[in-house]
């Protein structure tokens, strides 16, 4: 009598599948791309800081080597669009590097080209706080070729140091950069960066999970303009990491569909969204939801209730196995 009591008990209660809420506020190159509306330099302390000030859960950094092996951060691999020196960085000292202003571009003071320890040290001296950490390639050109075997023994060699090993993903374009970084620090989270969509990114996430890549982070436009294809493939547990997200409506609907991280510009207008996106999946008595929304609220009876019960523990399963290095 008593468990058919708790049986009808159960099938009467609301089944209310919520979104993911552990999705990662990334703030791109710290608190953005320079600008002159940006008030901190990309890819300087300063902005890291400032970033991680607003609530961003993790900061993304470009990574590079000077001529003397020192990783240092930098998005180009030329000096002249963000300092106040020209020519190649992987042909400069670090010694040459620390007099330069690294301001340009942007509406900040003065900011200098910071060595990644610096980052990192700065970091793992808060409590919270991640950094993913784009491992730059160069492949021609002007420039150096990158060695990868030098840059990610000398990354990984400086993350251990500071004792960041846990609160650090690994991002490249270069697939033989990641594969360099495994074969350094096998268990390493690496993330590959791509502009692939459609069925072609479907493919590409199921060669980077047989690779043993922690994630994939995409240009924003192919997963927005895709939405079955990404929304398959978070609910098959992957971790997407869409990239620069900057307006606030895809913002939301990209939070809404459970994607692991965002990275943007924008820092504090993410964490609104990602907060509008969690209210609006706030439960409500009225309409039915299929597994494939993860929104709304229904009343579970019958076979239904049962099938939306067994979805619920496999959600909450599958979100288990999401790690965010941020917590």
């Amino acid at each position: 009598m008593t468990g058919t009591f708790l049986l009808a008990a159960l099938l009467a209660v609301p089944y209310c599948p919520e979104p993911p809420r552990d999705a990662l506020v990334i703030g791109h190159r710290g608190s953005g791309a320079s600008s002159a509306e940006n008030a901190h330099a990309e890819n300087t302390l300063p902005s890291m800081l400032h970033a991680l000030d607003a609530g961003a859960d993790m900061v993304e950094l470009d990574a590079q080597l000077t001529a003397d092996g020192v990783p240092v951060l930098m998005h180009d691999f030329t000096l002249q669009k963000t300092t106040d020196l020209h020519g190649c960085l992987a042909e400069r000292t670090y010694a040459e590097l620390a007099t330069a202003d690294a301001s340009l571009g942007s509406g900040a003071a003065a900011a200098s080209i910071p060595t990644l320890r610096e980052v990192l040290d700065a970091v793992a001296a808060r409590d919270a706080g991640a950094i993913n950490i784009e491992l730059k390639v160069n492949t021609g050109g002007a420039c150096p070729v990158t060695d990868l075997d030098a840059l990610a023994a000398a990354v990984a060699s400086e993350v251990l140091a500071a004792g960041m090993r846990e609160r650090v993903v690994y991002s490249s374009f270069s697939w033989e950069m990641l594969e360099a970084m495994l074969q350094e620090d096998a268990d390493a989270k690496v993330a590959f960066l791509t502009t692939t969509g459609g069925e072609e990114l479907t493919a590409l996430q199921q060669e980077a999970a047989d690779a043993g890549f922690y994630g994939l982070n995409p240009i924003y436009f192919v997963v927005s303009e895709d939405e079955d294809t990404w929304r398959g493939l978070l609910l098959d547990g992957a971790r997407l990491s869409p990239w620069t997200v900057n307006d606030r409506p895809t913002m939301r609907r990209l939070f809404a569909g459970g994607v692991y991280g965002l990275i943007t510009d924008h820092v504090a207008d993410a964490i609104e969204e990602r907060a509008a996106a969690d209210a609006e999946h706030a439960c409500s008595t009225a309409g039915d939801v299929t597994v494939e929304e993860e929104v709304g609220c229904s009343s579970a009876g019958g076979a239904s209730g049962w099938l939306l019960m067994a979805s619920a523990l496999w959600l909450t399963l599958r979100r288990l196995r999401r790690h965010p290095a941020a917590r």
